[in-house]
């Protein structure tokens, strides 16, 4: 991970969220996430530590208490297994980072807390164990299934709201890394990254004088050769909790027919291709606005596809899919009835490389590289999804080599 200020500095430049630092993954999607974000960098709401009782492991905290450290919450409750997993992590950091400063709250939801068993942290440790008995602090954050996971920064700000488990153990190594000065003053990196970025656009701005990009040709350029794909860092795989899975390292073959409104360029683009029904209203409900989104945010650096599988909600493939004439029909009546960036594909979700045949199935998504190659796959509802997106368009090569191109032709152009 690139230490502190250059993660910053990247944060500052992330589509939807305020900082996308490392391999630091956010839960939650739509309007919480939207509030989430912007809640991050803002002074923590010390008021809310006095919603809490019965505390052990010492006195009820204060803003005072905790000035200069890193505070880490872990919400949970103890009856539901995969949240007392999540505090044998907080607990274990307690033990392993109070000498560098970390302190540990652990907040239990008002359900269960007589039968709970309480942690006992190791001497030196900071774990407070606290109760939210009318889920008064919960509301605060916005805190919406136990476990959640909070960092406050050393300056008192609230730096990460509701990250995912895995990305605990980074997220406190960042903040313990840094000073109560840096932490402080980051709020200022940003702004100066941000306007020089700003100035970096104008400049471009001008070169591109005379020059519509959305007219601009196919740009030829040299394609990257498979090592420099093979040595590029792309995401990590998540265990997908569905019965079927795609395994990464499929090439992706897209057909010529069945393209509505028309086959995308994908030369030199990350192909993103989310595969649902027609039938089935959660495939597609929420997923094809949050898609024609991720398009027009990235549209000169990712094809986006909708892939049509016409699946039935008793899990019985219908008709259309033995039908390649009633599959089109079917694709074409769907995406002209709406408004889209992006292109519809009838092909049963084949160009994915999805063969399941069940609801459950769905929505699935799969990240393809500019060479075609699968890096990632999985849910679009998972909060690793963005996540990954962002990280193969930063590695990927092909796209690297054509914005080069691009931006050659464009200074050419003057």
């Amino acid at each position: 991970m690139k230490k502190l200020i250059s993660a910053v500095v990247l944060a500052a430049v992330c589509a939807g969220a305020p900082l996308c630092l490392g391999d630091v993954v956010r839960e939650g999607s739509g309007a919480r996430r939207t509030a989430l974000n912007a809640m991050e960098l803002k002074p923590f709401p010390s008021e809310i530590w006095s919603k809490l009782s019965d505390w052990s492991g010492g006195k009820a905290l204060a803003s005072s208490d905790t000035s200069g450290q890193v505070v880490l919450i872990c919400t949970w409750s103890g009856w539901y297994p995969p949240s007392t997993r999540a505090l044998s992590v907080a607990k274990r950091l307690a033990e392993e980072k109070a000498k560098d400063g970390l302190v540990v709250v652990a907040v239990h939801h008002p359900d269960g807390w007589k039968e709970a068993e309480k942690p006992q942290a190791a001497e030196g440790a900071k774990l407070f164990i606290a109760l939210d008995e009318k889920s008064e602090f919960r509301k605060a954050l916005m805190v919406d299934q136990d476990p959640d996971f909070y960092l406050i920064d050393r300056a008192g700000q609230l730096r990460y709201a509701d990250i995912a488990t895995e990305s605990v153990n980074e997220a406190v190594r960042t903040l313990l890394a840094e000073t109560q000065e840096k932490a402080a003053g980051l709020t200022g990196e940003i702004a100066a990254a941000k306007a020089k970025q700003d100035e970096e656009f104008r400049k471009t701005g001008n070169i591109r004088q005379g020059v519509d990009i959305r007219a601009m040709p196919e740009v030829p350029f040299t394609e990257p050769q498979p090592e420099v794909y093979g040595r590029a860092g792309w995401p990590r795989v998540e265990k997908s909790q569905n019965s079927y899975e795609q395994s990464t390292g499929q090439l992706i073959t897209l057909p010529e027919e069945g393209w509505f409104p028309a086959k995308p360029k994908v030369k030199g683009r990350v192909m993103v291709i989310y595969v649902f029904s027609p039938f089935i209203r959660k495939s597609y409900e929420d997923i094809i606005p949050a898609m024609d989104q991720l398009q027009r945010q990235h549209g000169r650096d990712m094809a986006v596809v909708g892939s049509v599988a016409p699946i039935r909600p008793d899990n019985q493939q219908n008709a259309e899919g033995q039908d390649p004439a009633a599959l089109t029909t079917l694709a074409k009546s769907f995406a002209t009835s709406r408004t889209l960036d992006h292109s519809i594909l009838a092909d049963g979700g084949s160009a994915a490389g999805f063969s399941g045949s069940g609801q459950n199935t769905l929505p699935w998504v799969v990240i393809a590289s500019s060479d075609g190659v699968v890096r990632w796959s999985g849910s679009p509802n998972s909060p690793s999804f963005r996540a990954a997106v962002d990280q193969v368009l930063r590695a990927d090569p092909g796209v690297k080599s054509r914005r080069e191109a691009e931006e050659k032709y464009i200074r050419e152009k003057k």
